[in-house]
């Protein structure tokens, strides 16, 4: 079994090369701001910032079908979306992604009516509803 010193030893050459190359973030498996979708075994890869395919969440939400990988780079977006399609994956590629400040159906950021939707690695903040009962997401599919 390997103590904490030889892991973290383990560690150095990786850090070592990092700093050479300049690099400040792990690698985010292929995915570059600026990369168009990417078709996977017949999964689209939707990707959606500054300088990909697609501006804002909800315009994903708009094209995406069912099992597509929704991958948003980091920024804040004010912005909400609703998700019809089931299997989607809705990831945020790295730190800092935060979407904020407006609500769909004055209900909530992401309104999920697809089954078995993963939402991971996002943050939602300030969605105000007239109703008091704004949420960051509200599942109204089955999982």
């Amino acid at each position: 079994m390997k103590t904490a010193v030889q892991s973290v030893r383990a560690l150095v050459p990786l850090l070592s090369i990092m700093l050479l190359t300049g690099a400040s973030q792990p690698p985010t498996h292929g995915f570059r701001p600026g990369q168009p979708d990417l078709k996977t075994g017949g999964v689209d890869i939707v990707t959606v910032g500054q300088g990909q395919a697609y501006a804002l969440p909800s315009d994903a939400a708009r094209v995406s079908k069912s099992g597509d990988i929704i991958r948003i780079f980091p920024g804040r977006y004010v912005d909400c979306a609703i998700w019809d399609a089931d299997g989607l994956v809705i990831e945020g590629v790295g730190a800092g992604v935060v979407i904020a400040d407006k609500v769909c159906d004055n209900k909530g950021i992401f309104i999920t009516k697809g089954r078995d939707i993963t939402i991971r690695n996002i943050t939602f903040t300030a969605a105000h509803a007239s109703t008091h009962n704004g949420s960051g997401i509200r599942a109204e599919g089955v999982n």
